[in-house]
């Protein structure tokens, strides 16, 4: 059995993981669009996962409803998006992107990528696929947790002896 990290790796990792995002949010910035990393990462989502609801949306990026329901209103706005109804539930309504939308996206990621190829110079093709593996190793190792963690609170508030450590 593989023994659980020590506190001091796991310190450095969340230091690189700022580094990352900081990063992340430098590229969009110097991207001449001016999107904004959320919107960026709203549309993202929208594209990656859709169509979704916007409730749904909110949840997978941990992001409060309100503020899904801004950037999307925005993407909406700007062509990037379209509202469609639920066909599951017609008093619903699913997000997907438009043509304009994905064509953007993929300019988006095209410069991001440009970018931080120039940030990696001495960095071969295998340790940048390493390096991509093991983040989205760590995704998923996140990802599992929180669902765990939330079904450990949903189960709580229908069963309060469940979500007891006493």
């Amino acid at each position: 059995m593989t023994p659980n990290p020590s506190s001091e790796s796991c310190a450095a990792l969340l230091t690189s993981a700022r580094t990352l995002h900081g990063l992340h949010r430098r590229l969009l910035r110097e991207d001449s669009t001016q999107c904004s990393a959320l919107r960026a990462n709203v549309l993202a989502a929208v594209a990656d996962h859709g169509p979704l609801r916007p409730s749904t949306l909110a949840e997978q990026l941990r992001i409060d409803g309100s503020v899904a329901s801004r950037q999307l209103h925005c993407l909406d706005v700007d062509g990037l998006v379209e509202r469609v109804t639920d066909p599951a539930d017609r008093r619903a309504q699913l997000v997907r992107i438009t043509a304009p939308g994905r064509d953007y996206l993929d300019g988006l990621r095209r410069r991001a990528s440009s970018a931080l190829a120039g940030r990696l110079a001495g960095w071969s093709d295998d340790d940048v696929h390493t390096l991509a593996e093991q983040l989205l190793r760590l995704e998923h190792s996140l990802s599992h947790e929180h669902s765990l963690s939330r079904e450990h609170s949903l189960s709580a508030l229908h069963d309060p002896q469940k979500g007891s450590t006493a």
